[in-house]
């Protein structure tokens, strides 16, 4: 349920700085983003010998930022 929140909430934000077309707060939210996958990246490799449970969930989360990182580098693509 946090991470479904999470989804929400940042996809919100994406919208909100495309429609303001501000490409500080965007480079701000694709470091965000970059951070969170290389936390994810390592609780992967943290859980890899015991959780496997975990590993699919951190997997779907590393999917989706990679997804939303995308978006927005397309975006910050578009402002430049």
């Amino acid at each position: 349920v946090a991470f479904l929140m999470s989804q929400i909430e940042l996809r919100e934000s994406l919208e909100a700085i495309e429609s303001s077309k501000d490409e500080i707060e965007l480079d701000d939210f694709i470091e965000n983003i970059t951070s969170k996958i290389r936390m994810n990246i390592n609780k992967i490799s943290t859980a890899f010998d015991s959780d496997y449970d975990q590993i699919k969930n951190l997997v779907r989360e590393l999917k989706f930022y990679e997804q939303l990182n995308l978006h927005a580098k397309r975006l910050m693509d578009e402002l430049i």
